[in-house]
């Protein structure tokens, strides 16, 4: 089990992404997992990430 695998939330992230329409059968290798204030929550699969900070943040 990885770090990620370990974590509380996992089994229920990958549930919810289980029962969303799948464009194809391939699975990502990463899973994040977003709340907001407002109780919207956003589960993504992805393989790589790249944050750029942008000029006045």
């Amino acid at each position: 089990m990885t770090e990620y695998a370990s974590n509380k939330n996992y089994d229920s992230v990958i549930a919810t992404l289980n029962k969303g329409e799948r464009l194809s059968e391939r699975k990502a290798s990463q899973v994040a997992f977003m709340y907001s204030s407002l109780r919207a929550e956003l589960a993504i699969e992805f393989d790589s990430l790249s944050v750029t900070p942008t000029a006045g943040e």
